[in-house]
């Protein structure tokens, strides 16, 4: 249990620092906004955005991995070779402002709802996060261990755009491209540790 444990806060950590571009760009973007203001929103989000995308996800990603075994390694590769892409993106990323962004907890579902990252990793992350044999432990367990990074991460972030990210994203950005090529070579590791069992 512990392996998975710490499998999962493994994901979710490079799930979150995937995020910081999108982060320091909406603090940039819409310097009005007050972290009470974001946090609101972000509490509302994870309740109308996140849970149903989670839980949808999750219960299409057990049924697929119950029926056959390449499937779920398929799962692990495919997630492990999109994050090395995401890994290449976060390099090449720069932080620009455009127009004033309205943050709300509404914007946040559709961003959650149209983003393909979301329906290709998170299928990934719940068959990391099995901890029993039941579905809704582990769906319970998947949705909630993300949550206090989350929070953490949007901070973090924010709190970088807030102060200027032109001067330190490049080194962000390494660090950031870093920790998901680390977990995409986890899940490739993985990957073919199942081909080979």
């Amino acid at each position: 249990m512990q392996e998975t444990i710490v499998a999962t806060l493994l994901f979710w950590s490079a799930f979150v620092f995937s995020a910081g571009p999108f982060w320091i760009a909406t603090m940039e973007a819409a310097p009005g906004t007050t972290f009470k203001k974001l946090y609101a929103d972000y509490f509302l989000y994870l309740i109308f955005g996140w849970l149903p995308v989670a839980v949808t996800c999750a219960i299409l990603s057990d049924v697929i991995a119950n029926t056959d075994k390449s499937i779920f390694v398929g799962m692990h590769l495919l997630g492990g070779f999109y994050i090395f892409f995401l890994a290449f993106k976060v390099l090449k990323a720069k932080i620009s402002t455009g127009k004033p962004f309205d943050f709300n907890w509404k914007n946040m579902c559709l961003v959650t709802y149209l983003n393909p990252k979301v329906y290709i990793l998170l299928p990934v992350g719940f068959l990391t996060a099995k901890i029993s044999e039941s579905l809704p432990v582990n769906i319970a367990f998947f949705y909630f261990s993300g949550i206090p990074l989350f929070l953490f991460g949007v901070f973090f972030w924010g709190m970088i755009g807030r102060a200027g990210a032109k001067i330190s994203f490049k080194y962000i950005s390494y660090f950031n491209a870093f920790l998901l090529a680390s977990f995409g070579a986890y899940l490739i590791y993985n990957g073919t540790l199942l081909i080979n069992a």
